[in-house]
């Protein structure tokens, strides 16, 4: 089992533009809306990246804490960072491979350059998501490694154009042949596009509108029956 995730543009031409005109009302605070993670199974010694979107705010910074369950600590992972939009998934890695043990993983975001309307021992934020993670042993025969890069054409591409994923590279484990899925998030309206399709060799998806996509690949082999999936805030 394991799952994927990559970051596209859908543009209306080949050069890809953003830009948003917006105000807010004073009691607008940005939330969480999605938290992903780069690949599933989490297996110990693996290095691990997330991406974070929000909604309610057009530019925030996010800050993030780890939890490790068998240390009973908590402990900051990634300092606050600078403006970005809340839109486009931001990605951050951590450099620090698993141990096997359940962990938790805690966004915080804020509007940027503004004090936070809550506030602890940490500092300041608007509001704050908690996700669990779970890094387990490793097994060859029992797991499927899918920690390698999504294999589509491209990162940009035009509405109309399809979008194919050729699977993941350096798939190991399970014994294949392997069969996946393609979810889309929608970052500009903080929505899923669900793959109603069976399992497929490569599966396909055609954009109808321009904007932000984060493609979360299911895979299966032969002899795998689920797949875990992304901790996501709807």
């Amino acid at each position: 089992m394991g799952n994927t995730l990559k970051k596209i543009f859908i543009a209306l031409a080949s050069i890809f533009l953003v830009f948003s005109v917006q105000t807010y009302a004073a009691e607008n605070i940005p939330k969480i809306n999605f938290v992903g993670i780069d690949h599933s199974p989490l297996i110990e010694g693996d290095k691990e990246s997330f991406l974070f979107t929000s909604k309610g705010y057009d530019k925030v910074q996010y800050r993030a804490f780890l939890y490790t369950e068998s240390k009973n600590e908590w402990k900051q992972i990634m300092p606050w960072t600078n403006a970005v939009d809340s839109s486009i998934p931001y990605k951050f890695s951590y450099d620090t491979p698993f141990e096997s043990g359940k962990y938790k993983l805690s966004v915080w975001v804020k509007r940027s350059g503004a004090k936070g309307i809550n506030s602890n021992k940490n500092g300041d934020y608007d509001s704050y998501y908690v996700a669990e993670l779970n890094c387990v042993k490793e097994t060859e025969a029992d797991r499927v490694r899918a920690d390698g890069d999504m294999i589509p054409e491209k990162d940009t591409y035009k509405v109309g154009e399809k979008v194919v994923v050729n699977g993941v590279d350096n798939l190991r484990g399970r014994k294949g042949p392997y069969t996946f899925r393609l979810h889309i998030f929608d970052a500009n309206e903080g929505k899923w596009i669900m793959d109603k399709d069976t399992y497929r060799e490569n599966p396909e998806w055609t954009p109808d509108k321009p904007g932000t996509y984060v493609l979360d690949l299911w895979g299966i082999s032969s002899n795998t029956v689920h797949l875990s999936k992304l901790q996501a805030d709807p």
